[in-house]
């Protein structure tokens, strides 16, 4: 049973990895692949958790996270209202337990905080 949600929350009107725009398709599709798979990997690894990456509805984002199929947008701004109400330049993550507390970490341009599983043991939260 997944009780431990971290969730990834991008903004729109925001420039963390605007340079990268400059760079081939190809070069952005594997950062957007890479950043993919650091997801997977994880959902993978732990029984008890898994992690979901969203952003704010808009078309003012850059190509790594338009590009990216795989993010949920959060058309009806539930995560907006209820989470991540301070915008944040690159983003912020939290980590949501299963009693409904949660931990924001801003900032997070790399989704830093899914590294807090490798201080529980046994693959469990």
């Amino acid at each position: 049973m997944k009780d431990t949600v971290f969730i990834k929350y991008d903004f729109n009107n925001e420039n963390c990895w605007n340079q990268l725009d400059f760079k081939s398709k190809k070069y952005i599709d594997k950062i957007v692949e890479n950043f993919q798979a650091h997801i997977s990997d994880f959902n993978t690894a732990f029984e008890t958790a898994i992690a979901y990456n969203f952003r704010q509805p808009g078309k003012n984002f850059n190509k790594l996270k338009l590009w990216d199929n795989t993010i949920i947008i959060d058309d009806r701004g539930i995560l907006e209202k209820l989470i991540f109400k301070n915008k944040a330049q690159c983003g912020s993550s939290a980590v949501i337990l299963s009693d409904g507390s949660y931990l924001i970490y801003e900032r997070d341009a790399h989704f830093e905080l899914l590294s807090v599983h490798h201080n529980y043991p046994g693959k469990k939260f």
